[in-house]
């Protein structure tokens, strides 16, 4: 319940913080930073996920590490709703 409370507080500063090009991009990586929960555990992930934050601008190399690391995940999930959707047809 932290994590969910965290993810709707800390954002915000962002928001406010970087102005309207973070607005945006925040937006669309709020999804993929989503994602990247399910892999790590609640604290890790916070503590990977501020790092990450601090440690790039959110400039086209970041973006693109973004993108290529939740198209990875997203392929990951794929497969897992296939299995699922096969194991329920056995």
């Amino acid at each position: 319940r932290i994590c969910i409370y965290f993810l709707t507080i800390y954002p915000s500063f962002y928001f406010t913080y970087f102005g309207g090009f973070w607005l945006e991009w925040v937006g669309s990586s709020l999804i993929k930073l989503l994602l990247f929960r399910q892999i790590l555990g609640c604290v890790n992930y916070w503590t990977k996920t501020l790092f990450l934050l601090d440690s790039f601008t959110p400039s086209k190399d970041f973006s693109e590490f973004i993108f290529v690391f939740s198209s990875v995940i997203n392929y990951r999930n794929k497969r897992k709703l296939k299995s699922s959707v096969r194991g329920m047809f056995k």
